[in-house]
């Protein structure tokens, strides 16, 4: 009987591990470090946002630098964007011993932009910087048996955000060009703590923080085409992003602090859009393509476990493997209220999970409404507010082989506002 304390507190302390192993992957390098910066819940514009970013074919303020810079040469005027967010994430996690939820809120600019209609041509410049993804999370985990717990705290905080310059040419009424290349920056602070407890009494206890640097270029191109004056089609088509990242690992238990560099480039990027007009009736739909598995890392690091000094070869091998292409769509749609001149929207868009196996970790729905108002000709006042909700199986990657089961659902609730000047 003596033994049991001592197998049940090993048994609690494996799982401990478990979980401390999967916060110590960030820095060990996986495939989920090559595909971090390209997932996450982001894209500027309220407008856009409220049609559930179905917007490829529609793409008219300054946001189409990210949509379809093609959209540019149809801003006849020089506009002035500028939007906020707040952001406002949950997640529930119900492991053995019930449920905990934990939070995160944070208000940032989410786009600043300027579109320039150059006199006597059919172009138009325009700047821009914009977020396109947001790393923002916390998550709780705790496991008791009797006298002996384990638990986990882990937030992230941070974006990377593109900045953008974009021209778009209108060949002939109905159909335009147009292009941008974004330069990528961001960062991303990880901090996990973990703690073994017995009773009341702290059996050990390590407290992790990861900070990625990201940088990067990325390449857009658009077209947009007009079959009938009441109906738009649009085609974007971003080429793969190469982002190099500087990552700081703090390990206040083992390792201190070390700094490891590596590269990683996304898949193309394939999005089809149209738009359709009814008198004062606007209704937009895009199919959106990506293939994850063509995802590629890169660095010099040497994986001591596989005893390889190409850690680069299990990770990709890993990418071509686990990861697949999806096919992602979105809806929305948008009414004008003549008398008023107010326009309400309401869109909806749904990604796919990027991973072969049938697990919903990565699927992602998302339901939008949104106003906006012009109070004077030259100014408009447009919100948004959009929820975006997931589900992750933990037992597939803290638990596998420990006999415990958990689930967490997470939500993430963004308030954006955007105010666009013309003159």
């Amino acid at each position: 009987m003596a033994g049991q304390p001592d197998n049940l507190r090993r048994r609690i302390r494996w799982v401990g591990w478990a979980l401390l192993l999967f916060t110590a992957s960030l820095i060990g390098q996986d495939d989920t470090d090559a595909v971090r910066p390209f997932l996450g819940v982001g894209g500027p514009g309220s407008r856009a946002n409220g049609l559930g970013q179905a917007f490829t074919a529609v793409a008219d303020d300054v946001t189409a630098l990210h949509y379809n810079p093609a959209g540019l040469a149809h801003l006849i005027k020089t506009e002035f964007n500028l939007g906020y967010d707040h952001l406002s994430a949950a997640s529930d996690v119900q492991g053995p011993n019930g449920s905990s939820t934990a939070s995160i809120t944070a208000t940032r600019l989410t786009n600043l932009g300027l579109a320039l209609p150059i006199p006597n041509t059919k172009l138009t410049l325009a700047f821009g910087y914009h977020r396109v993804r947001a790393f923002d999370r916390r998550q709780e985990l705790a496991i008791t048996n009797g006298e002996i717990s384990t638990s986990e705290q882990f937030t992230t905080e941070g974006s990377l955000a593109a900045y953008s310059l974009g021209i778009g040419f209108q060949v002939s009424p109905q159909f335009a060009l147009g292009g941008a290349i974004d330069l990528l920056r961001g960062q991303s602070d990880y901090t996990a703590w973990f703690t073994t407890l017995t009773g009341s009494v702290t059996d050990s206890s390590q407290y992790v923080q990861i900070e990625p640097d990201y940088r990067g270029v990325g390449l857009s191109l658009g077209l947009l085409f007009a079959p009938l004056p009441v109906w738009h089609v649009g085609l974007l088509l971003r080429t793969p992003q190469r982002i190099e990242v500087e990552e700081t690992y703090t390990d206040e238990t083992f390792n201190g602090k070390t700094t490891i560099d590596y590269q990683t480039r996304s898949s193309y990027t394939l999005r089809i859009g149209s738009s359709l007009s009814l008198g004062p009736a606007l209704i937009s739909g895009d199919l959106f393509w990506v293939d994850y598995s063509q995802v590629r890392f890169k660095s010099d690091l040497f994986d001591s476990t596989a005893l390889i000094e190409d850690i680069d070869i299990p990770i990709n091998d890993a990418l071509r493997t686990n990861y697949t292409s999806t096919l992602g769509f979105a809806l929305g749609t948008e009414i004008l209220l003549p008398r008023v001149n107010i326009k309400l929207r309401g869109g909806f868009r749904h990604e796919p999970s990027y991973l072969k196996a049938v697990d919903p970790s990565t699927a992602r729905s998302t339901v939008a409404f949104g106003i906006s108002i012009m109070p004077v000709p030259q100014l408009k006042l447009d919100a948004t507010y959009a929820v975006t909700s997931w589900k992750q199986d933990l037992t597939r990657t803290l638990f596998t082989g420990a006999g415990i089961t958990a689930t967490d659902r997470s939500t993430a609730s963004i308030l954006m506002v955007n105010l666009i000047y013309r003159l």
